[in-house]
């Protein structure tokens, strides 16, 4: 066969020089194969000459596989090179496919254009990223999903009728019904008289309620002791605008209060901290004083029993009343009789269930003051006696001569 030159006709060539063979035809294009049809059940030879055919004879019955020809028994057609054997190269095992949703989608990912062109080119350094990008798909889908728990079904209450409803009540005195209706964990943590005083204290700083200027913001919370709400508020009182904040408790489908909290405006700061305002939250009610003037007048009056089991159960823990009553003959034997009382305080505590009231009382001819203090303790609404002391003068000898 001639190569073509491209710049003009083919040139012949030495078949000895490419090691090639050359095959004569007959004519100048390759014959048809024709059909020869005959009327025998058996294929019979067909003459060459019929169908154009050249014949090829090989040394076995068998076509001989493309191997070396050493072992293969094929004929050597005198190529100038031997045919280089080619040994069977193993197949590599398919990669599997991703069988989750995640592998898919990185698998899917990995296949962008944009994608391959910054992927690992490693095996290894391709599988280390889809590992790293299924881990973060699935921290991401945990935590959509805790989200999702945790504001599902969370509709923020109104709570703005409830807060107007209760800050009315106390301001018209209503302060009982109010802790009653209140959150059963409030009244837990709360004592009804320490609530009450704290009210009468708010309404004397504030003055009157007006109304809820503005809900600023409402929560709900889900914790241990159940679902939660607050509302950031803004308040109107007779004595200007305060901040402050309720808190309530869902108990059997209604929302109860746990709570409030107010910020005095920056006005009445001032004025609630002051010297006179401070003595006057601490001053103790007139209705004690009068009480530690009623114990010393039972002391005088020898009615040191009904004073005995009148007295709060500390008072009675601390001393048994025949030691009280021997005390009390004492007092009388040694003092003479109470004549009035001059106070020198009366304080009652910040949660206003106890109070103190000390003072001077003056004895027999009034010849004899000797000092007095005076506990009492607030329970279930009224004030008993908790604590009771008067000192007693010290013994004299005889005059020196």
């Amino acid at each position: 066969m001639a190569p073509k030159d491209p710049k003009g006709p083919p040139k012949d060539v030495d078949p000895g020089a490419t090691g090639s063979m050359d095959v004569q035809f007959s004519g100048t294009r390759l014959p048809r194969a024709t059909t020869v049809r005959t009327d025998d059940a058996a294929p019979r030879e067909i003459p060459a000459e019929v169908t154009g055919s050249l014949d090829v004879q090989f040394s076995s019955t068998a076509i001989p596989r493309a191997h070396d020809p050493a072992t293969s028994g094929s004929v050597d057609v005198g190529f100038s090179q031997p045919i280089p054997v080619v040994p069977d190269a193993p197949r590599p095992a398919r990669r599997r496919r991703a069988t989750t949703v995640p592998g898919m989608i990185a698998e899917s990912l990995a296949n962008l254009p944009v994608v391959k062109e910054v992927l690992p080119k490693s095996r290894r350094g391709r599988l280390m990223l889809r590992s790293v990008f299924v881990a973060f798909t699935l921290i991401g889908v945990w935590i959509g999903l805790i989200v999702y728990l945790q504001l599902r079904g969370e509709d923020r209450p109104d709570l703005r009728p409830q807060v107007e409803a209760i800050f009315a009540d106390l301001r018209d005195n209503k302060i009982d019904e109010v802790f009653e209706h209140a959150s059963v964990r409030f009244q837990e943590l709360t004592l009804a008289d320490n609530f009450a005083h704290s009210i009468q204290e708010q309404n004397d700083t504030l003055g009157k309620f007006i109304e809820v200027a503005a809900v600023i913001r409402t929560e709900t919370f889900r914790g241990p002791s159940g679902r939660t709400a607050r509302a950031d508020l803004l308040l109107d009182f007779e004595n200007g605008r305060c901040q402050g904040s309720m808190s309530f408790l869902l108990e059997d489908g209604q929302w109860r209060m746990l709570g409030f909290r107010l910020d005095l405006p920056e006005d009445l700061v001032v004025t609630a901290t002051s010297l006179e305002k401070r003595e006057a939250r601490v001053r103790a009610p007139q209705a004690v004083v009068d009480l530690a003037i009623h114990v010393l007048e039972q002391s005088r009056d020898d009615k040191s029993g009904e004073l005995y089991e009148a007295a709060d159960k500390v008072f009675r823990d601390s001393v048994t009343k025949a030691k009280f009553l021997e005390l009390e003959d004492q007092r009388r034997a040694t003092l003479g009789a109470f004549r009035f009382l001059h106070v020198t305080s009366a304080k009652q505590n910040p949660t206003a269930d106890g109070a103190t009231v000390d003072g001077v009382a003056t004895y027999g001819d009034g010849s004899i003051t000797q000092a007095v203090s005076l506990k009492f303790k607030k329970v279930g609404g009224e004030w008993k006696l908790s604590f009771y002391k008067v000192i007693l003068p010290m013994p004299h000898g005889p005059a020196k001569k």
